[in-house]
């Protein structure tokens, strides 16, 4: 035990003698932004949304169908995109959306990167990303929109991602802002946001793409994200443009949902080998940001109510 305390002592010490170098590297970021041309975006600016989907059980295409039907309610026009990562079964969507199949699962950055070049070939000019497990609400794309417009010089945009689910892991995620990335300490912007809730305008998509090393949704959005942030793109975060993402935990038993919890965490950490592989530096931005929670109250039962409920039934 000692020699664990140890070891993790001087796994922070280095985290930290690493932070200082935050500050320049903060004044770095500013430059480069500041550098940068604008977004580009018009009040008409044509609009995708690309989605990846791998759909190998019915709670995945129950999903994909709930995801496809609030996107039919959004109050900006736009293209669907959908992307079958090699799904173990076809997936059948209302026209007029049109699904394009990969050969073989070849993991969510591969499949966005296919999305993200059939909207620029169709000539998107805002191209919005979110995931087969979300529900964006109906003005999200209207907001979106707005937001570029309102802030030309930002490049990225973050929306506000909660949980679905009402109980007490939902609140977690929530209260600790698991999918709304992380807000800059110096400049403003965000050290990365989530693809489950991100648009981007073309300049940034016809110079960057995800880096299809990683194998799973781990890590390769905030990978996307700093290599943007170093190429002077900027990051905001948008509040109103709200997506709900679906975990699955409240319908799930406790014990079983407490495992989904646990492998979600595991995943995104399984990502973070090769972030910093990549970026060695990402530790000390990391350490010069602040999470983004989600402001709103719950008052739904806990795992451990719902639990309780269920043996006195």
């Amino acid at each position: 035990a000692t020699a664990r305390k140890a070891e993790l002592k001087a796994r922070f010490d280095r985290i930290f003698k690493r932070s200082t170098g935050f500050a320049t590297l903060g004044r770095l970021l500013a430059r480069l932004h500041a550098n940068r041309d604008g977004n580009g975006v018009g009040p008409d600016a044509q609009v995708a949304v690309v989605v990846p989907a791998f759909v190998y059980t019915a709670e995945h295409a129950t999903m994909l169908a709930a995801l496809c039907n609030a996107l039919t309610g959004q109050t900006r026009a736009h293209r669907l995109i959908v992307v079958d990562d090699g799904s173990s079964q076809p997936i059948h969507l209302p026209d007029p959306v049109k699904v394009h199949r990969l050969e073989g699962n070849r993991g969510p950055a591969a499949t966005r990167n296919r999305g993200i070049a059939l909207a620029i070939a169709d000539g998107a000019e805002i191209i919005a990303l979110t995931d087969s497990d979300c529900r964006p609400q109906p003005g999200w794309l209207e907001a979106l929109v707005a937001a570029f417009l309102e802030n030309p010089q930002a490049h990225l945009l973050s929306g506000m991602t909660q949980s679905r689910d009402r109980c007490w892991l939902g609140r977690y995620h929530d209260r600790n802002g698991t999918l709304n990335g992380r807000r800059l300490t110096e400049g403003g912007g965000l050290l990365y946001g989530p693809t489950c809730n991100m648009a981007g305008c073309r300049a940034v998509f016809e110079a960057l793409r995800f880096d299809e090393a990683f194998p799973s949704a781990a890590a390769e959005d905030i990978e996307f994200c700093y290599r943007a942030n170093r190429l002077g793109y900027r990051i905001a975060h948008c509040a109103n443009a709200v997506v709900e993402h679906d975990f699955g935990y409240d319908q799930l038993p406790p014990h079983r949902a407490w495992a989904r919890f646990y492998r979600q965490f595991r995943r995104y950490a399984d990502g973070e080998p090769l972030l910093l592989e990549r970026h060695p530096d990402y530790l000390a931005a990391f350490t010069g940001s602040v999470e983004i929670p989600v402001a709103r109250a719950h008052s739904e039962p806990s795992l451990t109510a719902r639990a309780a409920e269920g043996a006195t039934a």
